[in-house]
C-alpha cells in the first residue's frame, strides 16, 4: 500500500514537470532565450519521476493482487480462464507508455486509465464474462497485475487445467496468448477438444512475422486451420504488445482481428481496452453478455483545462512558496 500511495503522489508531480516543458519548449510567443533549455532539463527530471511513480505504482498493485485456489474458482461463478506463455508476463504487465499526459493530468477518471496494464485492461473488457483467473509463474515473488493467480503443483497441474477449461468453456470464456512451448501447444490441442469455438478467443502478442510462424505450428490444430495475417499499415504510435486477437464460429471459421491499423477504433488511454471491446463485439452479442463499450473521445489539447490548472497551482505553487520562504530565511539570518 505503501509504495501505492507514494507512487500516486510522484505521478502528477512529474506530471506537472512534463507540462512546464512542453509551454517551455513549444515554439511562438515572447521566451527568454534560455528557456527552451530550462524546459529540456525540468523535462528530464519530470520524466525521471514519472518512470519511479510508475514503477512503483507498478509494484504497489503486485503487492495487493489477488491470488486464489483451483477449488474456490471452480467452485464459484462464470470465469475467463487466461492461458499463455508466462514469458508474456513481463511485457503484458508494464504501464501503456502512450499515457498522453497533457490529457491525462487534472482528470482522476482518465488517469487511472492510462496507468493500467494490459492484461489489467483485458480484464476490465472482459468483466461481462465474469471474473478472470490466470495460472500463475512458478515460482514468482509477486503475481503480476490484472488477472486473479492461481498456483498449480508441477506434477499435476493438467488434470487442474483441464477441469478449470471445462467449467470456463461451459459458462465463461477461454483467453490464450498466442505463442511457443510444448505446455502451451497441449493447452490448445485440449481447448479445441474441450471448448465451444464461440467461447474461445487467442491473443495475437506477436509481430507479424512471429504470427506467421505460430500460424504454420498451430495451424493443424483447429478443424478449419488459423487465418493469415491481415494485411494493411500499421498505427505508427501503436506501442502496445498485444496486436490482435482471433475468434471462431460455431463452425470454427476462424476471424483476425488487428488492433494496432489506423481503422481499429480505440483511444491511446486505454488501448488493448477499447480495442478488444470493439474488434470482438460479435463474442459478446453471440454469447449474449452486455457489451461494455468504451469511450473514444479523449482530450488531446496543449492548453490546460479548468479542472487541471488548480493543480498545477498546488503542484508547482507550494513547493516553490517553500523554497522562497526558505531561501528567505537564510538571507535575514546572515
Amino acid at each position: 500500500m505503501t509504495l501505492l500511495a507514494v507512487g500516486w503522489v510522484l505521478l502528477p508531480v512529474g506530471a506537472a514537470f512534463e507540462f512546464v516543458c512542453f509551454a517551455a519548449t513549444r515554439p511562438g510567443g515572447s521566451k527568454p532565450v534560455w528557456s527552451p533549455l530550462v524546459g529540456f532539463a525540468l523535462g528530464l527530471i519530470g520524466l525521471a519521476i514519472l518512470l519511479v511513480a510508475r514503477y512503483l505504482v507498478r509494484q504497489g498493485k503486485r503487492h495487493l493482487s489477488p491470488i486464489t485456489t483451483a477449488q474456490e474458482v471452480l467452485d464459484g461463478p462464470p470465469f475467463v480462464l487466461y492461458l499463455r506463455t508466462f514469458t508474456d508476463d513481463p511485457a503484458l504487465g508494464s504501464i501503456q507508455p502512450g499515457a498522453n499526459l497533457r490529457g491525462t493530468l487534472g482528470d482522476e477518471r482518465v488517469f487511472g486509465q492510462a496507468l493500467r496494464t494490459e492484461e489489467e485492461q483485458l480484464r476490465v473488457a472482459l468483466r461481462p464474462f465474469g471474473p478472470m483467473v490466470a495460472v500463475g509463474r512458478p515460482g514468482e515473488r509477486l503475481p503480476e497485475v490484472g488477472a486473479r493467480r492461481l498456483y498449480l503443483d508441477q506434477h499435476d497441474w493438467q488434470d487442474t487445467v483441464l477441469q478449470l477449461m471445462a467449467k470456463a468453456g461451459d459458462r465463461g470464456l477461454v483467453l490464450m496468448g498466442a505463442g511457443r512451448g510444448a505446455a502451451l501447444r497441449w493447452e490448445l490441442a485440449q481447448a479445441v477438444a474441450l471448448v465451444p469455438p464461440s467461447r474461445l478467443v487467442l491473443l495475437v502478442p506477436l509481430r507479424q512475422e512471429d504470427y506467421q510462424s505460430f500460424r504454420r505450428d498451430a495451424a493443424a490444430l483447429f478443424p478449419a486451420s488459423l487465418p493469415d495475417h491481415p494485411a494493411g499499415a500499421r498505427l505508427v504510435k501503436y506501442n502496445a504488445r498485444i496486436r490482435g486477437a482471433v475468434y471462431f464460429d460455431e463452425d470454427w471459421t476462424p476471424h483476425f482481428v488487428r488492433f494496432d491499423t489506423p481503422r481499429s477504433p480505440g483511444n491511446f488511454q486505454r488501448v488493448i481496452e477499447s480495442r478488444f471491446v470493439y474488434g470482438l463485439r460479435p463474442v459478446y452479442e453471440r454469447l449474449g453478455v452486455p457489451w461494455p463499450g468504451v469511450e473514444l473521445r479523449l482530450p488531446t489539447h496543449m492548453r490546460p483545462t479548468r479542472r487541471q490548472v488548480p493543480l498545477f497551482v498546488t503542484v508547482l505553487g507550494v513547493p516553490l512558496a517553500g523554497l522562497g520562504f526558505l531561501g528567505w530565511t537564510v538571507l535575514h539570518s546572515l
